[in-house]
C-alpha cells in the first residue's frame, strides 16, 4: 500500500517490518492515537508470529485511514484475480513475516 508522509513523500508498504518501520520512524506525531498503537502492537506480534499477517494489514489500514495517511483505495483492495473470500495465503502476499534465526 502506499501511504502519504509529510517527512519521505510517499512511502510504499509491503510487509510487516516495512509497516513496524513506518509506524516506528515516519508517522506523524499528531496521529499516533489508539489506532496506531494498535498497528504497532499488532505488527510486532506478526513478526514474532503470534498473528496472522492479514491482521497487520487490516490493523495498518485502519489506523492509515484514521491520520488521513492512504495514497490511493484502490492499492489496498486486492488483485482481482485474487479469491473473494481473503485467507492466509492472499494475506502473505502484502505482510510476510520475516524468519528469526
Amino acid at each position: 500500500m502506499r501511504l502519504r508522509l509529510s517527512i519521505t513523500g510517499e512511502r510504499v508498504v509491503a510487509i510487516s517490518w516495512e509497516a513496524l518501520e513506518c509506524l516506528r520512524d515516519q508517522w506523524p506525531v499528531g496521529a499516533r492515537g489508539r489506532t496506531y498503537r494498535a498497528a504497532y502492537r499488532v505488527c510486532r506480534d506478526v513478526l514474532d508470529g503470534w498473528r496472522p499477517p492479514h491482521e497487520a494489514r487490516r490493523a495498518i489500514v485502519k489506523a492509515a485511514r484514521r491520520a488521513g495517511l492512504l495514497e490511493d483505495i484502490a492499492l489496498v483492495s486486492p488483485p482481482n484475480n485474487a479469491r473473494t473470500k481473503p485467507d492466509h495465503r492472499h494475506a502473505v502476499r502484502y505482510f510476510r513475516p520475516i524468519k528469526r534465526r
